[in-house]
């Protein structure tokens, strides 16, 4: 071992250890019941609360992905926002085209990306992960 104090991270349990696991254990459910509140609590739709609630995970676990990691290159930036775009391109199509999706979800694309929740939930729950 040529550079043992490499190794220390790990000996210490400063990355993994129960009281971290289960620190991001009660900020996952923090964040599951806050998106759930002011979700389904603004949204008088049911398809939309659906898409809003699915939406909001995706850009929070992105998020943290991108918190988690302390050394971006340009390849991993753009890897977490082309998954990103990828729900919200996919959205769309699916919402302007009857064929490929059910008549419930035809045109509810629009509905979404003018609710007001969507950006309400988005930038508190991005205040809050900044730990």
């Amino acid at each position: 071992m040529t550079k043992p104090s490499l190794y220390k991270i790990g000996l210490n349990n400063m990355c993994f250890s129960t009281v971290l696991f289960q620190t991001e254990l009660m900020l996952a459910f923090t964040n599951g019941l806050v998106i759930l509140a002011v979700c389904l609590y603004n949204q008088s739709d049911f398809w939309v609360a659906g898409c809003l609630v699915y939406s909001v995970v995706i850009l929070i676990a992105n998020m943290r992905v991108a918190q988690k990691m302390h050394n971006h290159t340009w390849l991993s930036t753009f890897i977490l926002l082309f998954s990103i775009a990828c729900f919200y391109f996919q959205f769309y199509l699916e919402a302007q085209f009857a064929g490929v999706s059910s008549s419930v979800l035809y045109h509810i694309f629009g509905v979404f990306v003018t609710s007001f929740s969507l950006y309400a939930v988005s930038l508190l729950l991005t205040v809050f992960n900044m730990t």
